[in-house]
């Protein structure tokens, strides 16, 4: 089990040198790869739940780090579907490892880039916010013991076992941590835990908050090293992530796309005559 407080932190920090120069995407067109260390992520044929492709995670060592990253800007009480897909062939030194999901998010709707919600933690701000959850966590104490080289299905909203969130604000309890539902409607902040009682995982409600990004991560921890898994299927509400390859072209099709906008280019030209 990793220390909520400390590990969150260290993740955070270790974004502002990954994440700081990612390209931005929208979850409703697209999504972003990102590594560092010796850590590789890349859309692959090797396994897919899905269509043809999924995403490829791997690490090296404990200290790489590799993401999937949706850009989003919606308030976090409009997310009511949030799932994705993991087949694990490696599970590093921790056969319970699977890739884990993290949401940013901001009390400022104005904030849309992770670059904003960065500087903000790095200042001290009171208006950033931040969640996790590592699927290993949505059964009971350890209860997990997982498959791997199988499709397994990871749902912030699963009847029986859905994803348990941490936050910064909260105390190291993750078998016993709220919902995602539970942080949305404020429920979180006065928690009834199994085994500790009452406990405070949030200072408020968030489902006010605006997601600024929402992302699916391998390492960040202890233990990562060797790991290899796939990633498919990302559901955010109505956007489904299939993860498909970008189209390819014969030579003849490039050659019509070609005269087919050099055609185009004519009639706009000839358009801007006066006659």
């Amino acid at each position: 089990m990793k220390p909520a407080t400390s590990f969150l932190v260290i993740v955070l920090l270790l974004s502002v040198f990954t994440l700081a120069a990612t390209p931005q995407a929208n979850a409703l067109g697209g999504y972003v790869l990102s590594a560092s260390g010796t850590a590789t992520v890349r859309l692959s044929n090797e396994e897919a739940h899905s269509g043809t492709h999924s995403v490829e995670m791997a690490t090296v060592t404990d200290s790489d780090r590799a993401e999937i990253i949706f850009y989003v800007h919606e308030p976090l009480s409009s997310i009511d579907a949030l799932s994705y897909w993991t087949f694990t062939v490696q599970a590093g030194n921790q056969e319970r490892y699977r890739p884990w999901i993290a949401i940013y998010h901001h009390a400022d709707p104005t904030v849309q880039t992770i670059e904003e919600w960065i500087n903000d933690y790095m200042a001290g701000s009171p208006d950033v916010f931040y969640l996790q959850a590592e699927p290993m966590y949505a059964y009971p104490n350890g209860q997990f013991s997982g498959q791997l080289n199988a499709w397994e299905k990871w749902d912030a909203y699963d009847p029986e076992h859905p994803l348990r969130w941490l936050s910064l604000e909260s105390p190291d309890l993750p078998y016993e941590a709220p919902t995602l539902q539970d942080y949305i409607d404020g429920s979180a902040v006065n928690y009834q835990t199994q085994s500790h009682g009452v406990q405070s995982f949030a200072s408020r409600e968030y489902g006010s908050l605006y997601v600024v990004a929402i992302k699916i991560r391998v390492g960040y921890g202890s233990e990562w090293g060797g790991f290899l898994g796939y990633v498919d299927d990302v559901t955010i509400n109505g956007y489904v992530e299939e993860f498909r390859p970008p189209p390819t072209y014969s030579p003849e099709q490039i050659k019509a796309m070609k005269l087919a906008r050099d055609v185009c280019r004519e009639i706009d030209e000839a358009g801007k005559v006066d006659v």
